[in-house]
């Protein structure tokens, strides 16, 4: 799944794992000691992909959740499970959602 090649000419060392587990900034190759490049499986060079831009739902997210969690810990005077606060913040996400509907029509 994924591999990791020497970057030495004279050595055709490639170290494949099943997890991405080998960090390139700690580890080296075992025969020659040079640093490792991450490659493909079938040994063509990794092209970084482009991360995707935030959707709409994960910045509301982002921007709440702290508050969201606060406000429960006070209303319920304890800790509050994680799935609580994602509960609340789905329902005034759709609430949100309608809001700007309303707006829009």
């Amino acid at each position: 799944k994924y591999a990791w090649a020497c970057s030495s000419e004279s050595c055709n060392v490639v170290i494949k794992r099943h997890s991405r587990s080998v960090d390139v900034e700690k580890h080296v190759c075992g025969r020659c000691r040079s640093k490792l490049i991450e490659v493909q499986a079938n040994g063509d060079p990794v092209v970084p992909r482009k991360k995707a831009p935030q959707s709409a739902y994960n910045k509301f997210i982002k921007e709440i959740s702290g508050e969201v969690r606060k406000e429960l810990q006070m209303q319920r005077g304890g800790k509050v499970p994680q799935p609580d606060v994602m509960r609340e913040c789905a329902r005034r996400w759709n609430q949100h959602q309608q809001e700007n509907a309303n707006r829009d029509s």
